[in-house]
């Protein structure tokens, strides 16, 4: 397997394709159908966010766009879970879920101010990108 784009916009994009191609692998149930669409939801929406934070008006508006990039990974972790104990359970959803990866804004430096929260991009991503 070849290294992960570094640039985080690069690598929420290949994370987002990545959840898109494997919701399309669910069955056609009802569960599957629903989580499915919860996955896609939050997992497409890290990606926005982070492009959102690059276009932010503000450094305080790109540290918040960035926040809440790092709550749909989180969601998105919640779901991948889910999926892994009751639809999918192969490498594609086991093998990185403990992974630590590089993150748009950690949430435990949320309180810092904007200034020193831009320097601070690390979080677990449930997925390896």
């Amino acid at each position: 397997m070849t290294e992960p784009p570094f640039e985080i916009r690069e690598r929420t994009f290949v994370f987002a394709v990545r959840v898109v191609k494997l919701v399309k692998r669910f069955p056609r149930t009802l569960d599957a159908i629903e989580i499915g669409r919860q996955l896609l939801r939050a997992a497409t929406s890290v990606g926005a966010n982070v492009e959102e934070a690059h276009g932010a008006e503000s450094q305080r508006d790109f540290v918040h766009k960035m926040g809440i990039a790092c709550k749909e990974v989180r969601e998105t972790r919640y779901w991948l879970r889910l999926v892994k104990e009751t639809i999918v359970n192969d490498d594609e959803v086991n093998a990185p879920a403990g992974e630590r990866r590089t993150c748009p804004y950690p949430e435990h430096h949320r309180h810092q101010s904007p200034s020193k929260g831009l320097k601070l991009f690390i979080c677990h991503l449930p997925f390896a990108i």
